[in-house]
């Protein structure tokens, strides 16, 4: 490197970032300098006040979000039972409480998989004489589809329209256990009916 060349690159050494120039103590003396505020114990007391505001109202809009998505997902006014299953019928009745005048759809799940759909619409006299429902009209019997012989668990769900052609499935009443007897018929069913029995 010749003469002329030597001031150039200590020049451009001194005219590096700003961060590298200040030194550790330059830095002290700045956070020294800097003026700290402090909150009289009044004033924490009201910060305090409107942060525990601020978290109880977030808290009570999260929880309204929660109930209305849930009471337009789930109905809490269905009310119904599965009285009957086996391998000739699944028979029982539902009622929407909040619209009993209507007919509700039902589907049955066997072993957890889907057997069939209906509405409750069948006559049940005991339904409209228990005060469930202002007329009969509210009970469903659904077939359910050939079922290798052995034990079977049937569950009713009531259909829910959620809204953008979707639906919520609630079940109605407990799930029942039944037996199906060996038969000419599904002697030679295979235990995943569902897949036999697909359209």
């Amino acid at each position: 490197m010749n003469a002329d060349a030597q001031p150039v690159a200590d020049a451009a050494s001194q005219t590096g970032s700003p961060r590298l120039a200040v030194s550790a103590s330059d830095d002290a003396r700045t956070n020294e300098a800097r003026p700290t505020a402090h909150l009289n114990e009044r004033a924490r007391t009201r910060l305090t006040h409107l942060l525990l505001g601020k978290s109880i109202v977030e808290t009570l809009f999260v929880a309204a979000l929660v109930v209305v998505f849930a009471r337009q997902t789930f109905n809490p006014f269905f009310r119904g039972s599965l009285d009957n299953a086996d391998a000739q019928a699944v028979a029982g009745w539902v009622v929407d409480a909040s619209a009993p005048a209507a007919h509700v759809e039902v589907q049955l799940f066997i072993d957890g998989h889907f057997a069939a759909r209906g509405r409750a619409d069948h006559e049940r006299a005991d339904v409209r004489s228990a005060g469930r429902a202002p007329d009969e009209f509210h009970g469903y019997n659904l077939q359910p589809p050939l079922l290798p012989p052995g034990e079977h668990e049937a569950r009713i769900y009531a259909v829910q329209p959620s809204g953008a052609g979707r639906i919520t499935l609630q079940q109605v009443d407990k799930p029942l256990r039944f037996v199906v007897p060996v038969s000419d018929e599904n002697k030679a069913m295979p235990n995943a009916w569902w897949e036999a029995t697909r359209p």
